[in-house]
């Protein structure tokens, strides 16, 4: 799982429009580009951030190393590049390949302490799946502890309050999760340089006229058109924050539906890299379908709390740097009077939201409760291993989409080798 092996896996698997080299992959079916859209409120941004000590780059992905630049992203010509499309699409008429859709997998079958099925409702059927060799489970972070649960592997206390028989009692399923939060940080433009008007109103018809006659335009951008990558603690070595900008606004309205912002303006957050509060995932009965328990645990470590409030005080300061200071009419509320560090905490806790980066929930390594070996094996049962968001020990630092398919063409790799010894 070191460098020399995921490494390798980035460069089989990107297609990345900058080029192959020792760190990027050229060829690979995973299409990556990098932001076409330029304005004056872009570049202000990035020189900005040039004016924080924070160098341009053309790839933010590169240096390891703190940097601001244009996003790269997973879409390609106008589309979105997700692991069916790049991974899946490409396999379809293999012969050894069946998709069964409408199904919600309710557990691992067991003979003994060997994994030799699995049960699904398939569209509101119960339907068993016979497994010749072993099974992968690959359900993410929140789904993937669950199933585990509800099939007999995990805490032996709480299955049993559940009357879910123990097949083997992994303590550490559903724990140790990992997650970002952040909080949006709206601010008001006085220059006409936002994407609201272009999302709105005849703007908007034409705009998606365009994206389905040339596949550009902001109906083909992604969210965030600039990040950055910086540090705020002294005694942090690498980056220990990510930063993106979104040109664009939107609130719910009076009923409750999320609009466009009529106003010129823009959307800044960031969140701290490498989590450290940690929270669970527990079922709460065997039915697939009842909801399970969720803690979160966010801002529960000191050091997520050090990196949270100093994070907000540099993404001010940044947006008050000369650059971009004439450009910028004010911060809203509910951000804007937040000044203590427990106002700020609070707020995060209160009104910011997940990074749909949730991991760690099976994680691997060789310590007490680690759920997975390095192989990705299930300890304490064979046939079954776990291949997701939840085997990462610690939180990446960066977005978690891009990791994790590099982790699943390891861990194929990993699983053919050991087939063809």
């Amino acid at each position: 799982w070191g460098w020399n092996r995921i490494g390798a896996a980035f460069r089989a698997m990107e297609g990345h429009e900058l080029g192959g080299d020792e760190v990027r992959g050229g060829d690979g079916p995973l299409r990556i580009s990098v932001e076409p859209i330029r304005d004056p409120l872009t570049e202000a941004f990035i020189a900005a951030g040039e004016q924080m000590g924070v160098p341009r780059v053309t790839d933010l992905n590169r240096s390891g190393r703190a940097g601001v630049g244009y996003t790269p992203r997973t879409i390609w010509k106008g589309k979105r590049q997700s692991a069916a499309q790049a991974f899946l699409k490409r396999a379809r008429s293999r012969t050894n390949l069946r998709v069964v859709t409408g199904a919600i997998v309710d557990k691992i079958l067991f003979t003994d302490r060997r994994a030799t099925g699995v049960r699904a409702n398939v569209n509101g059927a119960a339907q068993d799946f016979a497994s010749g060799r072993e099974i992968i489970v690959s359900a993410g972070a929140l789904m993937s502890p669950q199933i585990l649960q509800r099939s007999g592997v995990g805490s032996a206390e709480l299955l049993r309050d559940l009357g879910i028989p123990v097949v083997a009692d992994n303590r550490g399923v559903g724990e140790h999760m990992l997650e970002h939060r952040l909080l949006s940080m709206v601010y008001d433009l006085a220059v006409p340089h936002s994407q609201n008007k272009d999302l709105a109103g005849l703007k908007l018809i034409g705009n998606v006229l365009r994206y389905y006659l040339t596949r550009t335009g902001p109906m083909a951008a992604g969210y965030g058109n600039v990040g950055a990558f910086a540090t705020v603690l002294p005694e942090s070595e690498t980056p220990d924050i990510e930063i993106l900008l979104s040109p664009a606004v939107a609130a719910p309205d009076a009923k409750g539906n999320m609009a466009i912002d009529p106003a010129h303006s823009i959307t800044l957050f960031g969140y701290p890299l490498r989590s450290r509060s940690e929270g669970s995932v527990r079922i709460t009965a065997a039915d697939p379908m009842a909801p399970a328990k969720i803690r979160a645990g966010y801002l529960t470590d000191p050091y997520d709390c050090a990196v949270t409030v100093a994070m907000h005080r540099y993404l001010r300061d940044w947006m008050s740097r000369p650059a971009i200071a004439p450009m910028i009419a004010g911060e809203r509320e509910p951000t804007r009077s937040l000044q203590t560090d427990d106002e700020i905490l609070s707020a995060f806790r209160q009104i910011g939201q997940a990074g749909y980066h949730a991991c760690g929930t099976c994680r691997m390594g060789d310590f007490a409760d680690a759920v997975l070996d390095e192989k990705l094996r299930v300890k304490g049962v064979d046939g079954l291993r776990v291949m997701d968001g939840s085997i990462m020990p610690t939180m990446v630092s960066a977005n978690t989409n891009g990791p994790i398919m590099a982790s699943a063409w390891n861990a194929a790799d990993m699983i053919l080798e050991e087939r063809n010894r």
